[in-house]
């Protein structure tokens, strides 16, 4: 329990410095394309140097470009806000928006529960 919640705390820790590195660049745009582009050189490169198949199955491959295309247009977006609007703003609804988004998906998807407290977070952060 102790090691999820320090993963997580974590996760965000590095999810916010992320983020306001972004947003101290005078381009956000072109810096988001550059990490975006040495991402993707370095998963080719696992992909090349590992003697596993990555993707068994067409299905695996096409969901895996399917969440390579959300998360590049996702952190174009990003950046866009980043080069718009204080760091603030853009990280509380990036942040809260996600939530709001990605939990609910997981309700009708995962059969997760929604019970009143949840509930009453999720009015709480979209209000």
């Amino acid at each position: 329990m102790i090691q999820g919640a320090l993963a997580l705390l974590g996760s965000a820790l590095l999810h916010a410095a992320w983020n306001a590195l972004l947003k101290r660049e005078r381009d956000p745009e072109t810096a988001v394309a550059g990490v975006l582009a040495a991402a993707l050189a370095v998963a080719v490169l696992a992909a090349a140097l590992d003697p596993a198949p990555a993707f068994p199955t067409r299905a695996g491959l096409g969901w895996a470009l399917g969440a390579g295309l959300f998360e590049g247009v996702y952190f174009f977006t990003l950046a866009a806000a980043l080069a718009r609007a204080s760091y603030g703003a853009v990280y509380a609804i990036a942040r809260g928006g996600a939530l709001l988004v990605v939990w609910p998906a997981s309700i009708l998807l995962l059969g997760e529960g929604a019970p009143w407290p949840t509930l009453a977070g999720a009015a709480i952060v979209g209000a």
